[in-house]
């Protein structure tokens, strides 16, 4: 050993690479078994050993991946619709219905919205006030232009029709335009679903983004939609008796 030292002490390029090596080779286990440290693994010494990255990590990060595969939402057109909305009210025993005027929504779906109020379902119903329309001047390419008075009067005309009968509708007015329409059927169910259409200016109603959120695969978007609806009802003014 003493003759090998001074062969290095006589020898200094070649005790510089040996030092180099042995620090390279101490800095590189230092680096390893400090990057298994924080990712939870099991580490040894001696024996020199580090163990397998914990499961629970990559349970984590599936976990995250399927959130957001939750989270995330489908626009369709109306034609991607599976389920028609007729047979959807048929099983709601609370119903919120929100929109600028709904015309078309009441005049295809009257007879069932009255069976269901008749039979002890809910509904809350919010549209635009019929005051609005005498400042529709100021906005002239308001939603491709196809909001008029008489759709809403008939569609209120229509509604009231129905309150004649059941006091299980409530009807509110909105001072300005909603962003865009709400249908929820039993949003305080399980079972509950929100289906929302954003108002463009495409004047096809069928053409505009639609999509719809169940509550039991979605429940962050879901209660998200219900809050706007129930804020809107909040600030929206009751129909005068």
């Amino acid at each position: 050993m003493v003759n090998f030292l001074d062969f290095l002490a006589t020898n200094p390029p070649l005790l510089t690479a040996i030092v180099s090596i042995v620090v390279v080779l101490v800095v590189f286990y230092i680096v390893i078994y400090l990057v298994a440290f924080f990712q939870g693994r099991e580490i040894s010494f001696y024996p020199a050993k580090i163990g397998t990255k914990p499961e629970k990590d990559q349970a984590t990060q599936k976990d995250k991946t399927d959130s957001v595969k939750k989270s995330a939402i489908t626009l369709t057109d109306r034609t991607g619709f599976d389920i028609p909305i007729q047979q959807r009210l048929e099983k709601a025993q609370s119903v919120y219905i929100l929109g600028l005027n709904l015309v078309n929504f009441i005049i295809q779906n009257q007879d069932i919205i009255e069976t269901k109020a008749l039979g002890g379902c809910k509904f809350k119903i919010i549209t635009l006030s019929p005051g609005f329309f005498k400042y529709k001047e100021l906005f002239p390419g308001w939603h491709g232009g196809l909001r008029r008075k008489e759709d809403l009067d008939h569609s209120l005309k229509n509604i009231k029709h129905i309150l004649e009968k059941s006091n299980n509708i409530q009807l509110r007015y909105l001072p300005f335009p909603p962003p865009f329409s709400l249908l929820a059927l039993n949003p305080d169910r399980p079972e509950g679903e929100v289906q929302v259409e954003f108002y463009t200016y495409e004047k096809d109603s069928n053409k505009r983004p639609h999509f719809i959120l169940k509550y039991s695969e979605n429940e962050k978007w879901f209660d998200f939609f219900r809050s706007e609806f129930e804020k809107a009802w909040e600030t929206s003014e009751p129909m005068e008796s």
